[in-house]
């Protein structure tokens, strides 16, 4: 999968015509729907572009509707919330055309990734990986799988981030592979989805070990 950082929108365009279908014009809420919302033109297009997609924006955690879109007490704009509310991503400077996008740690805020832009474009990704309903698993690793993982698959260019569960532990890594997907999350948790039974099959034989789900198929 190849990913420039200097293109994510083409990123996400290509990711969900891959894994979850081509964007059409009618997936974006219309200008009259985020009219009079102070937020930066990178989070005005995803809104534009994918924020009626539900499936490359919703499956886990919950992309803001344009209609609860409101400034919190210290100016921050909160756009996505983990499904329990045990996090928030939000935009500190709504003034800028792309900022950076802090997630919340208790009371704090923290850095998550460098721009709003691929911010959204990791929402998409997390949330194809986590509303794929067939051909997936996840486990938890150890370093023998970790290194198995390295060897087989290929290191997806997107930048390392934290994971906000672990938010001081090793960051999220993204890979792929032949019709496959995964995210191995702060080196503790692996996720995979497949196209195939057969590429399912393919990284169950790459990373041997007990997975969730593969003694219930």
């Amino acid at each position: 999968m190849n990913f420039d950082v200097t293109h994510p929108w083409r990123f996400v365009r290509d990711l969900a015509a891959e894994w979850m279908g081509p964007l059409t014009p009618l997936d974006g809420y219309p200008d009259a729907d985020l009219a009079g919302i102070r937020m930066p033109d990178a989070l005005r297009r995803a809104y534009r572009l994918l924020g009626r997609r539900d499936d490359l924006t919703s499956n886990q955690d919950q992309l803001v509707p344009p209609s609860k879109l409101a400034p919190e007490a210290d100016g921050r704009l909160v756009f996505r919330r983990e499904n329990q509310a045990c996090t928030a991503w939000a935009v500190a400077d709504v003034e800028h055309p792309d900022p950076p996008v802090e997630f919340l740690v208790g009371a704090e805020w923290r850095p998550f990734l460098t721009s709003t832009s691929l911010a959204c474009a990791e929402m998409v990704l997390s949330e194809t990986l986590l509303g794929w309903d067939d051909h997936f698993d996840n486990r938890w690793v150890d370093r023998a799988a970790i290194g198995a993982v390295d060897r087989v698959f290929t290191r997806v260019p997107f930048p390392e981030y934290p994971m906000w569960a672990v938010p001081n532990g090793p960051p999220v890594r993204w890979y792929s592979g032949d019709d496959c997907l995964l995210r191995c999350d702060a080196e503790e948790w692996l996720w995979v989805i497949a196209r195939s039974p057969a590429a399912l099959d393919a990284v169950y034989a790459a990373v041997p070990g007990e997975w969730e789900l593969r003694t219930r198929r």
